[in-house]
């Protein structure tokens, strides 16, 4: 996980989906699900800008201090959300410097993302737009130290590998909510991975990734929320060190949310999938997961859930 490519200038909060939701979101979702909201427009135009600096002081252990002056990290954050009418625009952006406290280890990067979201006029509960996020990246990694006590801080300078990158996602997205309490979903994303290392160009490597989710979620009687969909992903990998690759997933899944009594909600689901690696084709077998929910007290809950799979014959 890429922390540092999150757009944490625009983020609104982060919920966090305890428990197995594989289901909805996939096989790497076994143990839950963090999901990151960016902020939206509000009725008043806001603005804000914060810069931050600080240096990284000596180690207890006075023999792995390498530097001859403290190093130091510096960077500033801007957004900037309005509404023009029935549109929805939200900008934000990161320049970072880190000079690091490991010997050869540095990182300069710089983010830009934005939101675009229209309030469809013509046709009630309908909204469509488009999502981006972008970082360009000039950095170096800490491999190895050289041993467990001088070099605790230290590599050898033939291990160092620097490198320039960039990496930007594309979303479009378009949804409609319906008076009857159905909602139709359709997400898409281009993410592309660029990594070159001009002293070892034998590790450089790239990557392009296609997907798309549609999601169809109905209530009834405020009581039971169903879910039902389709995802497919297309990713193409080029790389010198690992070789070329190309897979293709396509997944089909559903799964009903209900209230059982006050204070106890249930969950049922099934996903099944389809892979082709290097066109080698796999199918799963269907992938199944419950869940409980229930409110022991004001801000407690007891979760329970499992996912298991039917066996091949």
């Amino acid at each position: 996980m890429k922390w540092d490519y999150l757009p944490v200038e625009n983020i609104e909060q982060v919920e966090i989906i305890k428990g197995a939701s594989s289901v909805l979101y996939g096989s790497s979702a076994l143990n839950g699900v963090f999901n990151i909201r960016t902020r939206y427009p509000v009725d008043v135009p806001q603005s804000r800008v914060s810069v931050y600096s600080g240096l990284y002081l000596d180690p207890a252990r006075k023999e792995t201090v390498w530097w001859d002056k403290r190093p130091f990290f510096v960077g500033v954050d801007f957004s900037h959300r309005r509404k023009i009418k029935n549109l929805d625009l939200v900008v934000g952006g990161n320049l970072f410097r880190d000079e690091g406290y490991r010997e050869d280890e540095y990182m300069d990067r710089a983010r830009l993302n934005f939101s675009l979201r229209q309030r469809s006029t013509a046709v009630r509960g309908m909204s469509y737009g488009i999502k981006m996020n972008g970082m360009l990246v000039d950095k170096s990694d800490f491999l190895l130290w050289r041993d467990s006590k001088p070099g605790a801080l230290r590599q050898n300078p033939q291990s160092v590998s620097a490198l320039t990158g960039n990496r930007f996602n594309l979303d479009p997205f378009i949804e409609y909510r319906g008076r009857a309490g159905n909602r139709h979903s359709l997400k898409s994303r281009y993410f592309h991975i660029e990594n070159d290392f001009a002293d070892a160009p034998d590790k450089n490597n790239r990557s392009d990734q296609l997907y798309a989710e549609y999601r169809y979620q109905r209530k009834f009687a405020d009581r039971i929320e169903a879910s039902l969909g389709t995802a497919a992903t297309r990713t193409n990998s080029v790389a010198e060190l690992y070789g070329d690759h190309s897979s293709m997933n396509l997944a089909l899944f559903g799964q009903a949310d209900a209230a059982i009594i006050s204070g106890l909600n249930g969950s049922l689901g099934v996903r099944f999938e389809r892979y082709v690696l290097d066109g080698v084709v796999e199918y799963s077998t269907p992938v199944f997961r419950t869940g409980l929910n229930y409110q022991l007290a004001d801000n407690t809950y007891l979760l329970a859930s499992s996912t298991f799979c039917a066996l091949n014959p």
